[in-house]
């Protein structure tokens, strides 16, 4: 109840009150969305689906091969009946800090062929210098053995709002030929006009798998590993979240899409350090509506918020999405790792961000939670957090920590 009534008051300054607190080192790349998260009924069943899923007649180890997901870290909190599981790609990029600076530079991890063991420090550490996006999936315990209880995936009415995750692959055709051939059901296969087929994970998110993009901001015959692309809401006033998150999470419009029949658009956005990494000699970028924005769009190895708007929805005042943090629950949050908690919730209040938990509250002290126009949750946390402590806390915080 709370989080709608919040959400209700709408009070976003989208003009001359916002005045960045702080000074940002070119040399930190923050703010950078760190990673999207999803809540499952059973983690282990999810984790096989995105890292490995056997075939009881073959055996084989297909979903690790077609998304190239891994798992980084793993973290089982029994006093607080849930467990995380955060998967990425195995690109190797990381970040090491300089002794006694404040500068971290970015090189290729090649001591190793794997990532740290899930669960351990080491493991944490690696997770929190990584400058990629990745995926957190979040298991409510009580809800395993739950058979009547549903995961709300954000794409069935009453419940809209989280529209899933994409990818991009060198070969569309030849992930959807792996696919026919290990059974999974296919929402929607490529067409000589659009290169995508859309499937669902266990727990009925949709997951868009799309061809990347060839030519001018291309690969140029260089194979790219799987790339982690976008995640999807869907919002009610472009207006007000794209204010909320180019003004204060620094995010740049790549790509502005306009559906060739639908009124629906789609605004792609990305954090300005992740994409001056990818490619920083690319800038000045293509105005937003150019079909050139829309090639480097599916050419970037970066992943990018993508905020999908239904036409009319801006005017209607009692609409709204479903975040996925009241009952059915979902869709979790985003996260974005940034330089200092403490002055980034100064701004967000100073912009009349509603505040759903503090810095010090709960069982995650080191992290905040606010919440976008849409009600979506949206966390907050400082790059290369090393003290990750967590604590028993209260049965509200619990609800927090769970998101």
């Amino acid at each position: 109840m709370m989080i709608r009534r919040a959400a209700s008051q709408r009070r976003w300054n989208t003009g001359g009150r916002f005045q960045v607190k702080y000074e940002k080192d070119p040399n930190i790349p923050v703010p950078m969305m760190h990673c999207v998260a999803l809540r499952v009924k059973d983690l282990d069943r999810s984790m096989r689906f995105w890292q490995d899923v056997k075939d009881l007649d073959r055996s084989m180890r297909f979903w690790q091969d077609v998304f190239g997901l891994e798992v980084l870290h793993y973290v089982k909190v029994v006093s607080l009946n849930f467990s995380i599981a955060y998967l990425g790609p195995r690109v190797r990029l990381r970040y090491e800090p300089v002794r006694g600076k404040s500068i971290v530079n970015l090189r290729k991890d090649t001591s190793r062929d794997a990532a740290p063991q899930p669960g351990t420090m080491d493991a944490h550490d690696y997770l929190f210098h990584n400058h990629t996006t990745v995926l957190k999936l979040i298991e409510l315990h009580h809800l395993r053995y739950d058979h009547k209880y549903k995961i709300s995936s954000g794409n069935e009415s009453p419940h809209l709002g989280f529209g899933g995750v994409g990818f991009l692959v060198d070969n569309v055709d030849s992930v959807c030929r792996d696919l026919h051939l290990n059974k999974v059901e296919i929402l929607a296969e490529p067409t000589q006009n659009d290169a995508s087929l859309l499937i669902q994970d266990l727990n009925g998110y949709a997951v868009r798998v799309t061809q990347r993009e060839g030519g001018l901001y291309g690969p140029q015959n260089q194979k790219l590993p799987i790339t982690f692309h976008t995640c999807r809401l869907r919002i009610r006033d472009p207006v007000h979240s794209l204010f909320f998150y180019q003004k204060l999470f620094d995010m740049h419009l790549l790509c502005v899409s306009k559906h060739p029949t639908l009124p629906i658009t789609r605004y792609y956005l990305c954090t300005r350090s992740q994409l001056s990494i990818d490619q920083p000699s690319l800038a000045p970028y293509p105005p937003p509506e150019s079909p050139e924005a829309a090639i480097l769009l599916n050419s970037l190895k970066i992943s990018f918020l993508e905020l999908q708007h239904h036409h009319g929805t801006e005017t209607q005042e009692d609409f709204s999405y479903h975040s996925g943090n009241t009952p059915p629950v979902g869709f979790a949050h985003v996260s974005f790792m940034v330089e200092d908690v403490d002055e980034t919730i100064k701004t967000m209040l100073d912009a009349g961000v509603y505040i759903i938990k503090n810095k010090g509250e709960g069982a995650f002290p080191q992290s905040a939670y606010i919440m976008d126009p849409d009600g979506y949750w949206v966390e907050i946390y400082v790059r290369c957090m090393r003290d990750f402590v967590i604590t028993e806390g209260t049965s509200a915080e619990r609800d927090t920590a769970r998101g």
